[in-house]
């Protein structure tokens, strides 16, 4: 009886304690994904147009800054001072950089308001910032399986085009 007792306790810790610490760790770190789509005619442009993005608080507070990388076709967000993690970094270094970017984009992401975009120059402001967000693997982070398991986080997402 006793030993039933400290089974079914244990059982309840469990199933407490790993979706708490799944929350906790998707509170705590963010990925945001970028999509910038062109809705005209796609021959338009013979290599991949430069994207500038600004994301910006209700004050007009500049809180990131998004790049195109040709080299990568991606969009690099950096802090408003230029940094960023480059693949250049090294194994070591890129994943200490990417955690610290990963929690420095949840602290400022609740106060978007604005973004701005601009493709080769043109300027096209998008007034409300619609970011969706979700969050993954709060049950499954302690998995040791790539397919199953993983670190929880909130995923960000933001679209628009041109």
């Amino acid at each position: 009886m006793k030993w039933t007792r400290i089974i079914l306790v244990l059982i309840g810790a469990v199933f407490i304690l790993v979706p708490l610490v799944g929350y906790l760790y998707a509170e705590r770190y963010g990925y945001l994904y970028v999509s910038i789509w062109n809705k005209g005619d796609s021959t338009q442009f013979e290599t991949r147009p430069t994207i500038k993005i600004e994301f910006a608080d209700k004050n007009k507070n500049l809180l990131a800054i998004g790049e195109s990388n040709e080299t990568y076709a991606t969009i690099e967000i950096k802090k408003p001072d230029g940094s960023y993690c480059r693949p250049e970094l090294g194994s070591t270094q890129w994943q200490r950089c990417y955690r610290a970017n990963a929690i420095w984009l949840k602290d400022w992401i609740d106060q978007l308001s604005m973004i701005t975009v601009k493709v080769n120059e043109c300027e096209q402001q998008v007034l409300q910032a619609n970011i969706h967000k979700r969050r993954f693997n709060m049950l499954t982070w302690w998995v040791p399986h790539p397919h199953i398991g993983g670190s929880a986080y909130t995923y960000l997402q933001f679209a628009t085009s041109y």
